[in-house]
């Protein structure tokens, strides 16, 4: 077979191959730019369905997220006041969501106090996309029976994420009772 004709035979082997609408994406591929995070963000998007696209900047997107707006571990109820109550929990997170949409070069504020009955450790991480794409953590803070404590902290945004969630993780030296007020996860 001549040169020339091979290279037509090895074309037109392989330009269907290299479509777009057969290929299948690869699991091991890193995520396309518009989908990288840097920090954090939030806007809703149900849970049970897999994230979309990063989103563009919506006057919708920016709201203020409360205890309701929440998921919470089964030890937990939230009461009509919108205090967050956990009764005999294990170490663990106590409180995750809102599974949000953020748009880009957002500033994220978290906040909320906390007043454990032992003696206890607070911390919070930003993940989203399901808990795949990590955002920021918080240290530990030490919490004393019951002293009320204040968590806070801001995150920044800089490429927009669906899918966002802040996880508040309690740990003691066994089981605990805890109230968490003024919860406000805010998307200016």
């Amino acid at each position: 077979m001549s040169r020339p004709l091979k290279l037509v035979y090895l074309i037109a082997i392989l330009l269907p191959a290299c479509d777009a609408s057969t290929r299948r994406p690869d699991p091991d591929a890193p995520a396309r730019p518009a989908e990288k995070v840097r920090s954090t963000g939030a806007a809703s998007t149900s849970a049970a369905s897999p994230p979309g696209p990063a989103p563009v900047d919506d006057p919708a997107l920016h709201r203020t997220y409360a205890a309701a707006d929440m998921k919470l571990a089964t030890c937990a109820t939230l009461l009509e006041d919108g205090t967050v109550e956990g009764k005999n929990c294990e170490n663990g997170i106590v409180l995750y969501g809102p599974y949000a949409s953020i748009p880009p070069n957002t500033n994220v504020k978290v906040s909320f106090d906390i007043q454990p009955t032992a003696a206890a450790s607070v911390a919070c991480d930003v993940v989203s996309q399901v808990g795949s794409r990590f955002h920021a953590a918080t240290d530990d803070t030490p919490v004393e029976a019951g002293k009320i404590q204040h968590i806070g902290f801001t995150i920044r945004v800089f490429e927009g994420t669906a899918g966002f969630e802040n996880r508040i993780w309690v740990r003691s030296s066994g089981k605990t009772d805890f109230k968490i007020t003024n919860m406000a996860l805010q998307v200016p």
